[in-house]
């Protein structure tokens, strides 16, 4: 897979929080990108916010157009490494892995990437 299109927002340095804020990561759908799967994991790293999904119009069921990417997030405190090796296992091998902002040693809390080719 050479492209995926993904919706892109802002730079983020910490997770929405206000419903403000909520709203106005959820109307994320004006700023479809088709990037390739090394740009997108820079982007992350920046901390880019981002929808996997394409929709025409508002963010809804209804309006979804297509999706090359999905994610899983962890958010219990499982720690990275047992979930790659299980989707390892299972033949699912993630494109990209990184943290959340709320990320601790504690309380693990990260996302698999995967890229769609069909």
């Amino acid at each position: 897979m050479n492209t995926i299109t993904v919706n892109f927002k802002n730079t983020c340095t910490s997770k929405p929080t206000t419903k403000s804020e909520k709203i106005n990561e959820s109307n994320n759908t004006k700023y479809q990108v088709q990037t390739d799967p090394l740009t997108f994991a820079e982007l992350m790293l920046q901390g880019r916010t981002w929808c996997p999904a394409t929709f025409k119009g508002t963010r809804s069921n209804n309006n979804w157009t297509s999706q090359s990417v999905f994610a899983l997030d962890f958010d219990s405190g499982i720690q990275p490494n047992i979930i790659i090796e299980r989707c390892n296992e299972l033949g699912l091998i993630a494109n990209v892995v990184y943290t959340s902002f709320s990320d601790s040693q504690e309380l693990r809390k990260f996302r698999l990437v995967f890229f769609l080719d069909k």
